[in-house]
């Protein structure tokens, strides 16, 4: 019985580099991990974004419709025409 737990022990050396790499393990999952959040956090910025852009399309396109509507109504005056007459 004590000659196999002799046994056991005595190669701690082998044990401890088992341990060594079992703990580099551990901190590269934790790495992993961390990272894993992070690109989902920046996916839903990136979603976040994407709307955001979409939405500014839509009002530049409002807005250049509202002035070359206000363009025709004025008798086809062009916005630099206007700012030349007001200055």
């Amino acid at each position: 019985m004590f000659s196999r737990i002799h046994k056991k022990y005595d190669q701690y050396d082998q044990i401890d580099a088992l341990a060594s790499v079992q703990k580099k393990v551990e901190e590269v999952k934790t790495v992993m991990h961390e990272n894993i959040v992070i690109a989902l956090d920046n996916c839903v910025k990136l979603e976040k974004l994407e709307q955001d852009s979409g939405k500014m399309k839509a009002n530049a396109t409002f807005c250049q419709l509202n002035f070359w509507f206000r363009e025709v109504d004025d008798g086809g005056r062009s916005i630099s025409q206007k700012c030349q007459e007001a200055s």
